[in-house]
């Protein structure tokens, strides 16, 4: 965390939650500007994820309100992470794009190459956009990016990026560790059979267990 920027993130929050219920949650801890220091992120469709960052006017209160972790609020149980400010700057920013654009296509219409690599650490509000971004000056094909999902359906900070060359696949390993946004990308050499298995699991429903998938992180900017 900033010095002087006292955040928190929060996820499993049930989609009808209102700032008010998130005051009253954390009501050991006092948040900055009541309702305005409450920022809900939101979904490729624009609404809201079930995860949120919170303000808070001191360091005290960020430890008061991590002993709410894993705490029920009604029928769901909540996560609670300390957080930075750069992040929720990062999110606000995210959240303004999508206002702005039209629904997104579906993952359903990936199309796998034999050029492929997998990333770790992403953003949970990182989209294509941002993937494209990162991989500045190399080729990815249409519909070649797969944003894999945890088993409750929300973004797991993994993909899967096709290139149209051995060549491209190659210098995409160069960007093992750098930058996206507030986090730190982790690259790794990938295969078509590996990617095709991954999108036919989030098919049949996660049936089978996942040899790679892990709740581990790239990690906070450096």
């Amino acid at each position: 965390m900033s010095e002087d920027r006292f955040v928190i993130r929060v996820r499993g929050l049930p989609w009808s939650s209102t700032e008010e219920d998130v005051i009253e949650f954390f009501n050991a801890s006092s948040i900055k500007n009541g309702k305005e220091g409450v920022h809900f992120t939101k979904n490729r469709e624009g609404r809201r994820s079930g995860d949120a960052y919170i303000e808070f006017d001191t360091l005290k209160d960020v430890k008061e309100a991590m002993k709410m972790h894993k705490v029920h609020m009604g029928s769901r149980y909540i996560e609670v992470f300390e957080a930075r400010w750069s992040e929720v700057e990062w999110m606000i920013k995210k959240n303004i794009r999508k206002a702005d654009e039209s629904t997104k296509k579906e993952d359903s219409n990936f199309v796998a190459t034999d050029h492929v690599v997998r990333l770790r650490g992403l953003p949970f509000e990182a989209e294509k956009e941002e993937i494209i971004a990162f991989f500045e000056g190399l080729t990815i094909p249409e519909n070649g990016i797969f944003l894999k999902n945890d088993f409750g359906g929300r973004r797991s900070g993994q993909a899967y990026v096709c290139f149209n060359s051995a060549e491209d696949a190659t210098k995409a390993m160069e960007n093992n560790n750098k930058n996206m946004g507030y986090r730190y990308i982790e690259v790794f050499e990938s295969n078509r059979e590996e990617v095709e298995r991954e999108v036919n699991r989030e098919k049949e429903g996660f049936d089978k267990p996942d040899p790679n998938f892990s709740f581990g992180r790239g990690g906070a900017s450096r």
